[in-house]
């Protein structure tokens, strides 16, 4: 799923075109060339990529990424995909791809086409499916160092993230995600105050302690 992504959705799919036949791309608004830029990428000579976009408009994070996958559905005969964001950089190769689950190297990435796997969130999305996941060591996906959220998207996420709290207030993914949208924003002392709420809220792992009180640190030092 992309929107103005000129600098960094060519990188990702150069990085990735060793292990793809086909590519499918929802796009909820460009106008800085990306589109063309793709377009321009599709054509070249020697390329057996196949590329399908879809243009519609942006809703929220699981719900976009979901139009997304029944996209795919409908075109993509290939038993996996491989789920990747603009400024993504692929390395290594894909190797024992087996069963109904998702491969996952530090979050879920490659799902079986036809499985039910679904997002969930309206940001900071995650993969939800009765299958398990296995890990998948000879496939690395990194994360460009340059790549980094502007100050509209964090704004785009703190909306979507307060209205979520709205419709489901004990969720503490959103409560979490909401307080680090705020300290990435500067706001500290409404980071600090979400925070808290997540330390008083019910489900607490020890990860999720852990980066909530290393969050909470430096809101109090601001």
């Amino acid at each position: 799923m992309i929107k103005n992504e000129l600098d960094w959705a060519l990188k990702t799919l150069q990085s990735a075109a060793h292990l793809a036949q086909t590519v499918v791309i929802l796009d909820t608004g460009s106008t800085d060339g990306t589109l063309e830029q793709i377009q321009a990428w599709t054509d070249a000579e020697g390329n057996e990529v196949r590329v399908h976009v879809k243009e519609a408009k942006f809703i929220d994070f699981a719900t976009s990424r979901n139009m997304l996958l029944d996209f795919c559905a409908q075109i993509v005969s290939e038993p996996y995909l491989l789920l990747l964001d603009a400024g993504d950089l692929v390395e290594g190769t894909i190797d024992g791809l087996v069963g109904d689950g998702a491969l996952i190297h530090g979050r879920a990435r490659i799902i079986k086409t036809h499985s039910g796997w679904r997002f969930k969130g309206a940001a900071y999305e995650y993969l939800v499916c009765g299958s398990e996941l296995e890990p998948l060591s000879t496939l690395t996906i990194r994360r460009d160092p340059a790549r980094k959220k502007s100050t509209e998207r964090l704004q785009q996420d703190y909306a979507l993230l307060k209205q979520e709290l709205q419709t489901h207030p004990d969720d503490f993914r959103a409560t979490f995600h909401l307080a680090r949208t705020c300290e990435l924003l500067g706001a500290h002392e409404e980071a600090a105050a979400f925070y808290q709420i997540r330390l008083r809220m019910t489900n607490p792992t020890g990860e999720d302690m852990f980066w909530t009180l290393l969050g909470l640190g430096p809101c109090y030092r601001q």
